[in-house]
């Protein structure tokens, strides 16, 4: 979680310092456009395909709780 919080932090300042040195509004590419607004989603799936997989290294929970608590 940290690391989305500091990977924002990192972006914005970056986009401010940009902002400042260049006023002109940012004229962004269409490649651009499209991995700003596509990579998050493809990466957040890939993450819960991989998490149901089992791909999670023993760190779920368990499903049977009724031997858990014998």
């Amino acid at each position: 979680m940290a690391s989305v919080w500091g990977a924002s932090l990192a972006i914005s300042v970056g986009l401010r310092r940009w902002g400042d040195l260049r006023p002109e509004p940012l004229q962004a590419s269409w490649p651009v456009v499209m991995v700003v607004m596509l990579l998050p989603p493809l990466l957040m799936a890939g993450w819960l395909i991989l998490s149901q997989a089992g791909m999670d290294h023993g760190r779920r929970e368990s499903v049977d709780s009724d031997q858990e608590t014998r």
